[in-house]
């Protein structure tokens, strides 16, 4: 599909079409390296079903990579801000998802809208 970088361990998985019909893949993930970005160890992102319906050319060696250091791209891959923090992550439907969030020690369930 996509290589989001090294020292990540996907937590959660689940697609969903957002209004203008395009399809996505959301990727939860917990970042186990030291050198994690952002506000949390826990992040996720978005990546197009077009990575996922690629052609056998673009698997393995000439998969995709995103720049761990840019917040979006290459296109078609999008960093989720409301996923920094969420310990787990399900769909509730194509506009939202529930969030289990660590927020200073404490655990809370909140309703996300997907982007």
């Amino acid at each position: 599909m996509v290589e989001l970088g090294s020292g990540n361990r996907p937590l959660d998985l689940f697609d969903y079409t957002d209004k203008s019909g395009k399809e996505w893949v959301v990727v939860h993930t917990q970042r186990f390296k030291a050198d994690s970005f952002g506000s949390s160890k826990f992040w996720g992102a978005r990546v197009s079903m077009d990575y996922i319906n690629a052609p056998e050319d673009k698997a393995n060696e000439k998969a995709t990579w995103r720049d761990v250091k840019a917040k979006t791209g290459p296109e078609g891959i999008e960093i989720v801000d409301a996923l920094f923090g969420a310990v787990q992550v399900d769909k509730l439907d194509n506009e939202s998802a529930v969030v289990l969030r660590d927020t200073s020690g404490k655990l809370s369930l909140e309703v996300i809208a997907l982007p």
